[in-house]
C-alpha cells in the first residue's frame, strides 16, 4: 500500500468508526454516506430476471457452415462496397503506370473474399508477421492455399489498393468524423454483431488494443499492453463466450459527448443493446463508478473493481487490515438500487470477488496493494 494511504489519521478513522457505531454509517473523502446496515433479505423479483434465452438469433440460426457464419458479417452489400471503392483507388493506381502488368486489374467480389479469407488464414496460422516472399515460396516451404488464391503481386497490390469509402468525399466527412474511411463498413459490421447474437446473463466491458504502426491520427500508446501502439477499441463481449456484442473506435477527445466522464462515456455508448435486459455488466478498476453509470435507469446491474484513489471510498477501507479481514458497505440511493462497496484482505494484500452479485445490485471491490 502506498504511504498516502498509510499515513491515514487515526483521529479520522475513529471519528468514522465511532459514527459508524452510532448510526450504522461511515463517510468517504468527498462526504459521500455509506451504510453498513445490512440489506434486507428478499426474493429476487421477476423484471431482474434475464428472459432472454443466449445463442444465435434471427439470420444466425440458418449459419450452420463457417462460410454461412462470414456472410452473416461480410454479405454481398459489404463486399460489393468494398469492391467498388477498391476498384477507384484501382483506376488511379493505373495512370501511374507506363505499362500495364499481369497484376494491374480491377478486382471482383469472388477475388474481394479470397483476399479476405487469405488475411483470416494468415491470422489463424500466426503468420501475420511472416514474409509475403516466404508465405508464396515455391520451393515446398510455402502455404499452398495462398499460392493457389492468387500471386504474391497480386495480394500486394490489393492490400494496396483495398479502400472502403469514397475518396473524393474523404476530405468532407473526416472533417467530422477521423474515423470517416472506414466507418461505414465498420458500423455495419456493429450492427451485424448485435443482430445475430443474443450474449448471456453477464457481459464485459474492456478496451481492445488493435497493433498499427501506421500513420493514423488517433493512434493510441498504451505502456501496459504486449504492443504499446495501435487503435483502441472499447469493446462489449459475452463473458461466457467472448463474442463481441457491440464495439467503438477511439478517436481522440471527440470521441464521446461532452460533460461525462469518458470512462463513464464509454459505458454508455457500448450498452444501448443490452439495455432493459437486467443483464450485469463487468468492468475494470478503469470503467467502475459508485455512480453505477445509469445502470438503474438502463435496468442493468454493475459489477467491477474500483481504484483506491476515489475520493467516494471511505479510509476505513484503505487502512491496513489483517488478513481474512472483510468489510462491507452499501448505500441506498433508491429502494430499488444498491450500490455495496467490499474490502476483502486476502494474503499478499490482493483481493478477488466472492460471487456474482444479486440482481439491482451493482458490487464494487477494491484492490488492495
Amino acid at each position: 500500500m502506498s504511504d498516502f494511504y498509510s499515513e491515514i489519521s487515526a483521529s479520522e478513522s475513529d471519528s468514522e468508526e465511532k459514527k459508524g457505531v452510532d448510526s450504522g454509517e461511515i463517510l468517504g473523502k468527498d462526504g459521500y454516506v455509506w451504510s453498513q446496515k445490512p440489506k434486507a433479505v428478499r426474493r429476487t423479483p421477476m423484471r431482474n430476471i434475464v428472459k432472454e434465452r443466449s445463442g444465435p438469433k434471427g439470420n444466425g440460426y440458418q449459419a450452420d457452415t463457417p462460410l454461412r457464419s462470414f456472410e452473416l458479417f461480410f454479405d454481398d452489400a459489404v463486399i460489393t462496397e468494398i469492391v467498388t471503392w477498391t476498384n477507384q483507388k484501382t483506376e488511379n493506381v493505373k495512370t501511374t503506370y507506363t505499362s500495364k502488368p499481369g497484376f494491374l486489374y480491377n478486382t471482383s467480389v469472388t477475388e474481394i473474399r479470397a483476399l479476405i479469407d487469405i488475411l483470416l488464414f494468415l491470422g489463424a496460422t500466426k503468420s501475420s508477421k511472416e514474409s509475403t516472399a516466404s508465405i508464396w515460396a515455391k520451393d515446398g516451404t510455402g502455404k499452398p492455399i495462398c499460392i493457389a488464391a492468387m500471386s504474391q503481386k497480386r495480394f500486394l497490390f490489393l492490400v494496396y489498393c483495398l479502400r472502403f469509402d469514397d475518396s473524393t468525399t474523404r476530405a468532407q466527412r473526416r472533417a467530422d468524423d477521423k474515423f470517416a474511411p472506414i466507418c461505414n463498413i465498420y458500423d455495419k459490421f456493429v450492427v451485424a454483431c448485435e443482430a445475430n447474437y443474443t450474449p448471456g446473463t453477464g457481459c464485459t466491458v474492456d478496451e481492445s488494443l488493435h497493433v498499427f504502426i501506421g500513420m493514423c491520427s488517433f493512434k493510441q500508446c498504451i505502456p501496459n499492453k504486449p504492443s504499446k501502439y495501435g487503435i483502441k477499441v472499447y469493446v462489449l463481449a459475452d463473458s461466457k463466450t467472448f463474442y463481441l456484442v457491440s464495439s467503438k473506435i477511439y478517436t481522440g477527445a471527440g470521441t464521446h459527448a461532452l460533460g461525462l466522464p469518458v470512462p463513464t462515456q464509454a459505458v454508455l455508448d457500448l450498452v444501448p443493446s443490452v439495455s432493459g435486459t437486467s443483464r450485469n455488466i463487468t468492468t475494470d478498476n478503469y470503467y467502475t463508478s459508485h455512480s453505477g453509470h445509469g445502470a438503474e435507469s438502463q435496468k442493468l446491474t454493475l459489477f467491477g473493481m474500483m481504484k483506491k484513489n476515489k475520493v467516494c471510498i471511505p479510509p476505513s477501507f484503505l487502512a491496513k487490515a489483517d488478513e481474512g479481514t472483510v468489510q462491507y458497505a452499501l448505500t441506498m440511493q433508491t429502494i430499488s438500487l444498491c450500490f455495496p462497496l467490499l474490502q476483502i484482505k486476502t494474503r499478499g494484500s490482493s483481493s478477488c470477488p466472492l460471487r456474482i452479485p444479486k440482481k439491482r445490485e451493482a458490487r464494487i471491490l477494491e484492490k488492495r496493494k
